[in-house]
């Protein structure tokens, strides 16, 4: 039963035991970027559970990147909890991805992180405004970095704010840690795992220590509207317009109202044709 164990009004810190019997393992897991609602489930809350992990989640009133969350805040709610487990892991995507890599070393756990990125980086892609709204109360990831950890980081390097913040904050502060650069995935990229269908099973083969299979990973990709849309983008960048027309209606095959897609085929359709070709294959899809 889920039991929370700290409240400072802004963020919660809820214990969430899959069942009655023990488990030898534990995920610390964040809420990402939007869920504001501490009431309803964790991020992978009711996933982890029904696959037989006990589950630490930390979830957030308002988006304030777990500013007000120290390390010793974390410390001192779950350490008679983490004791009883023989391992540990921490979990999370964008916001959450961030928080999963900066508070690992907090519980000795091991991360695995989808599309890690940082306020400050917004920066970078002209947002100073959103970048600057945030008081910086923690630390630079690499003073509370354990090098030594083998975490797992998952990102599109060509996203341009969570590429950068890995290679000049991630990689430095975890250098045993394994990357997968997941191209033309976005943010977050574990969308596209989920399009693919692959996720869940990658998470568990995470958890239980079986070795990644990026092969599958990068063949479920055709599945998923948003790196379709993305590939898309490039091609049509480069010139390439039919490869990205063809790519934009290989992702409305798949999601007829995949908003991304839409936009940009307008784009690279002349004027008044759109309407009645979008039309048409969303009738041919139903």
């Amino acid at each position: 039963m889920k039991r929370r164990i700290f409240d400072n009004g802004m963020t919660t810190i809820s214990y969430c035991p899959a069942g009655a019997s023990a488990s030898e393992t534990v995920i610390v897991t964040f809420a990402e970027m939007g869920p504001i609602d501490v009431e309803r489930p964790g991020f992978g809350e009711l996933f982890l559970n029904k696959r037989g992990y006990d589950v630490i989640s930390v979830q957030k009133r308002k988006e304030n990147w777990y500013q007000d969350l120290s390390i010793e805040d974390l410390k001192q709610a779950v350490s008679e909890i983490i004791g009883r487990y023989k391992t540990v892991f921490t979990y999370g995507s964008s916001m959450g991805g961030y928080a999963a890599l900066y508070f690992a070393s907090a519980v000795g756990g091991r991360a695995l992180s989808f599309s890690p990125r940082h306020h400050s980086y917004y920066a970078l892609v002209g947002m100073h405004a959103y970048a600057n709204q945030f008081e910086p109360n923690h630390l630079p990831l690499q003073d509370v970095a354990d090098p030594s950890q083998e975490h797992l980081i998952l990102v599109d390097p060509l996203q341009p704010i969570d590429g950068p913040y890995v290679l000049r904050e991630v990689v430095p502060s975890f250098p045993k840690s394994t990357i997968l650069n997941l191209r033309y995935t976005d943010h977050p990229s574990k969308f596209v795992l989920a399009h693919g269908g692959v996720l869940q099973n990658f998470v568990v083969d995470f958890i239980e220590g079986r070795p990644i299979n990026e092969r599958l990973l990068r063949s479920s990709r055709g599945k998923s509207p948003q790196y379709l849309h993305m590939l898309a983008k490039a091609c049509f960048k480069k010139g390439r317009t039919a490869t990205a027309m063809a790519l934009c209606q290989r992702a409305l095959s798949i999601r007829a109202d995949h908003k991304d897609s839409l936009v940009l085929m307008e784009r690279m359709t002349p004027k008044g044709t759109l309407q009645k070709r979008s039309s048409a294959d969303a009738l041919a899809l139903a």
